[in-house]
């Protein structure tokens, strides 16, 4: 196993997960459409991830994870 998460395009447009000790995970969308079905950026409590992974024991301590969509793939 990895302790890494591989991200893809969100099916929610937001979900809050109540985690340990009083903690929050909360996913957020930006621009979600029927057309803009493509990752633009996704951040990590407001900083772009450098790619389209993420830490378990980022997320287990709680934050915001954003992701932001468009009609196009985006171009690295």
């Amino acid at each position: 196993g990895s302790p890494q998460y591989a991200l893809g395009s969100p099916l929610v447009v937001s979900a809050d997960v109540a985690l340990a000790d009083g903690k929050t995970l909360r996913i957020r969308t930006e621009k979600q459409a029927p057309e803009n079905v493509f990752v633009q950026e996704v951040r990590w409590n407001g900083r772009a991830l450098s790619g389209p992974f993420v830490e378990h024991g980022q997320l287990v301590q709680g934050g915001t994870l954003t992701f932001v969509l468009g009609p196009q793939p985006a171009v690295p």
